[in-house]
């Protein structure tokens, strides 16, 4: 298995790993909500099985995997949704919406 991006943190000594293990479940990766672009948080470190472990401990280490998800439309899609509502506007006001209103 090969990273595609590696960033290594040095936490301080003081602080409790298991604690940090407990708190993962609360910032796990959650879809991208309707009127969201992007999410972002922990996902399960071996891979993209859909597992409840967010992180892998080893000795003193804490290996834990960061993930995310973007919304992407294709411009079909961005395109056929106006014109079903440019045709929802012809039919209700009996006018084709304008430029301006296309926006």
């Amino acid at each position: 298995m090969f990273f595609r991006n590696l960033t290594m943190f040095r936490f301080p000594t003081s602080l409790d790993l298991s604690a940090v293990e407990e708190l993962l479940p609360q910032c796990a990766l959650k879809p991208v909500g309707a009127l969201e672009m992007t999410s972002r948080g922990f996902v399960s470190p071996f891979g993209r099985e859909e597992t409840e472990q967010l992180s892998h401990r080893i000795g003193d280490f804490l290996w834990l995997s960061v993930g995310g998800q973007d919304k992407m439309l294709p411009g079909v899609v961005i395109n056929d949704a106006l014109e079903a509502k440019c045709a929802e506007i012809e039919k209700r006001d009996g006018r084709r919406p304008g430029g301006k209103a296309r926006k």
